[in-house]
């Protein structure tokens, strides 16, 4: 097996390029090479280490149900109906500050955060995100993203103890 390549030039002159060849190319260059390897691992190095936040992110499960339903089978307008209000529950997590601030006041975040209490409603808010699991879903998902560990702990498990009640009495 032959390994090199023909090529016709412009000017009808061929040329041979052979894997000696280019090799050789590659050894003349190699300190150019390794620099700009070492160059580009630095400049990755130094924007992981140095401007990217680490984010912690922490999500809990809610699901919708209709208390007022004696029997073990649903029909299916009652599935629509915690469906629908699936969608209102989110729309209030996103929305309702009264809500916020129940849920900042009775657990105290504003204390744990160091912040008063509409700085730290308006914390809560501005990390806090919540949406259905799927188009037609009983189940919401609230979710936590904040670039300190004890904070996005500590928000999602007080979401998680109020969340419920404080829709029960909005609802």
């Amino acid at each position: 097996m032959n390994n090199e390549v023909t090529e016709v030039n412009a000017e009808n002159k061929v040329s041979r390029v052979t894997l000696s060849t280019l090799i050789g190319t590659l050894k003349r260059f190699i300190v150019v090479i390794l620099i700009a390897t070492v160059l580009v691992a630095s400049l990755s190095f130094a924007y992981v280490s140095f401007l990217t936040i680490e984010t912690y992110s922490a999500s809990a499960k809610f699901y919708v149900s209709n208390q007022a339903q004696s029997s073990a089978t649903m029909d299916n307008s009652t599935l629509n109906a915690a469906s629908n209000v699936t969608a209102d529950c989110v729309e209030l997590i996103r929305v309702s500050d009264t809500m916020m601030s129940n849920i900042v006041d009775d657990k105290e975040l504003d204390t744990l955060l160091g912040m008063d209490a509409q700085s730290a409603k308006n914390y809560i808010k501005s990390h806090v995100s919540a949406s259905k699991s799927g188009e037609d879903s009983r189940i919401f998902v609230i979710t936590v993203n904040t670039p300190n560990k004890a904070y996005t702990a500590e928000i999602i498990t007080a979401l998680k103890e109020s969340v419920p009640s404080e829709l029960v009495s909005v609802l």
